[in-house]
């Protein structure tokens, strides 16, 4: 593989690879960590990758991979501990603000898990990922209207099953 088409193919898929590991990780410097580590290894390796006909699928799962075990070492949970540490230091939140968000979060996820499959896939990339509508199309081979719609529907599901979740709080 040359550096033109290293270029071409690869360094495109950065952002993308961020995002993946980003997600596995919840840590940006990790993340960043793990992207620069998969953009290395398939430079040096470039002499098999001749041959391998999806490049981007391979990079995901590569990414995937060393992202998942990173957080199984044992640096990454002490470091992942000590970025916590220094992020609550600096915000300074009330307990009561911590656990009202920590609420709120664990039950957008359970919202987002009943989520039907398409809506919820669509939902992720869109707002857990931050890929781009067109990115989304290219990922999910729906339409753009499709995605628009899917997208929609699944944030008014979540925003009334919150308003209903806090409602009968009341």
């Amino acid at each position: 593989m040359e550096m033109e088409i290293y270029k071409k193919r690869v360094l495109p898929l950065k952002n993308q690879l961020y995002r993946l590991a980003l997600r596995i990780l919840g840590r940006e410097d990790g993340a960043k960590d793990v992207v620069q580590e998969v953009l290395i290894k398939i430079w040096e390796k470039r002499a098999e990758f001749e041959n391998v006909n999806n490049l981007e699928g391979y990079c995901m799962r590569m990414t995937r991979n060393l992202a998942i075990d990173k957080t199984r070492s044992r640096h990454h949970q002490s470091t992942t501990a000590l970025y916590q540490v220094q992020h609550f230091a600096t915000q300074a939140p009330t307990p009561y603000e911590a656990t009202a968000e920590n609420d709120t979060f664990q039950l957008i996820k359970g919202i987002v898990k009943k989520l039907p499959e398409t809506q919820r896939r669509i939902f992720q990339l869109r707002d857990f990922d931050g890929l781009s509508y067109k990115e989304i199309v290219e990922e999910t081979g729906q339409s753009m209207s499709q995605v628009k719609v899917y997208l929609s529907r699944a944030r008014y599901k979540i925003k009334m099953e919150l308003i209903n979740a806090y409602d009968s709080h009341r």
